[in-house]
């Protein structure tokens, strides 16, 4: 995984009230826009970004594996964290400061996201870019509402009241918690309104698939907002792959023949000889549609030893699978034959016997459930 991060004033403003923070250990990123006043915002954000940052190294610090869910649910209560700093030091200082925050963590091929405010997360492949977070602006709402065309809201002159925020003033500080699948080819973007405000998403597009390193591409986004005006802070994070699966390197010496194996399967069609026997000969178990399904080839190796089309989608919702295979099912559960990948199917809905799993891999998994996103009614402080 490679990543960079560039935050500047901007052009207009007189100090920097954003805040960027990159942990490797962690692989967590994040983008928090302060407001409220030099005085006010940066600390905000500061404040919001450290608090999280705490809570997290507690909670994930050790190594210890954990599940989608489980990283979720952590994030989740990062905020509720990081919101408590926040007014708690607003209190004693009798000071107007909110926050917005865009939080990411990277977890094996999924990205774990918690969004609150009008900062922005975006999901880049090698063809298009799409936002994967929601604005919690009142402008954002109103075109939600049917009130206003997206073109309208570009220019609206409220653009800048946001809904939801971290911060005293704000009534509704409940982040978004969503969980986005990650391939080979994504990378992810996080940013400040001071670059999504200036640049449209097809520019910025444009800058990321000319840079190969992410932080000359961060540089360039902020550079290209800074040409354009640069009317606010300007803050841009950006992470590419290639994602690796949560805990490989503690599972690697419990599975080193099918490991071995797989491996030296991929260098073989690699080399041009052998996809097509990959193809037919090895198959995992995946999602379609939200129901199980058979795919033929290597999960690792999605679109190059692997089809992307199923060989057969069962009737079995993943909903009605144990939990802890829920989340393995979205990475792909290998196995050596179609023979092998019909009879696992049933152990998705069977408990194993204790300390015995029937599919070829050391991923855990808790049984709890992936938090819901709610989106409660908008509220309008001042930005």
């Amino acid at each position: 995984m490679k990543f960079g991060k560039c935050t500047d004033i901007g052009k207009v403003r007189s100090a920097n009230e954003d805040s960027v923070l990159i942990d490797e250990k962690l692989q967590l990123f994040v983008v928090a826009d302060g407001m409220g006043g030099h005085a006010s915002g940066e600390v905000a954000s500061r404040l919001a970004v450290e608090s999280l940052q705490r809570f997290l190294l507690e909670r994930m610090g050790s190594g210890a594996q954990a599940t989608t869910a489980e990283v979720a649910r952590n994030v989740r209560e990062a905020f509720e964290c990081a919101g408590d700093a926040v007014v708690q030091h607003a209190r004693r200082t009798a000071s107007d400061m909110a926050t917005t925050m865009t939080v990411a963590v990277v977890h094996g091929r999924e990205l774990v996201l918690g969004h609150v405010g009008d900062s922005r997360a975006y999901k880049i492949s090698d063809t298009d870019i799409r936002q994967v977070s929601e604005d919690h602006s009142l402008v954002a709402q109103m075109v939600r509402d049917g009130l206003l065309s997206p073109e309208d809201a570009e220019q609206h002159p409220k653009k800048h009241i946001v809904v939801r925020a971290i911060g005293p003033q704000v009534e509704n500080s409940s982040p978004d918690v969503t969980i986005v699948p990650l391939d080979e080819s994504d990378s992810i973007l996080l940013c400040s309104d001071g670059l999504s405000n200036v640049l449209p998403p097809d520019e910025m597009f444009n800058i990321v698939q000319r840079h190969d390193a992410p932080d000359k591409a961060a540089q360039a986004l902020v550079d290209a907002a800074n040409a354009k005006g640069g009317p606010d802070n300007i803050s841009a994070v950006l992470i590419q792959g290639p994602w690796d699966t949560p805990g490989a390197a503690r599972s690697r010496s419990s599975h080193l023949p099918l490991r071995g194996l797989l491996i030296a399967v991929a260098l073989f069609a690699l080399a041009g000889l052998g996809r097509a026997y990959v193809i037919h000969h090895f198959f995992y178990l995946g999602v379609s549609d939200g129901k199980v399904a058979i795919y033929p080839g290597l999960a690792r190796f999605p679109g190059i030893l692997a089809t992307r089309e199923p060989h057969r989608v069962t009737k079995t919702p993943v909903e009605e699978c144990l939990s802890p295979y829920q989340d393995r099912l979205v990475r792909g559960i290998q196995f050596s034959s179609i023979e092998e990948a019909t009879r696992g199917i049933a152990g998705l809905q069977s408990k194993p016997p204790l300390g015995v799993s029937p599919f070829p891999s050391s991923d855990s998994a808790a049984a709890s459930d992936l938090p819901k996103t709610t989106i409660p009614d908008p509220l309008t402080p001042p930005r």
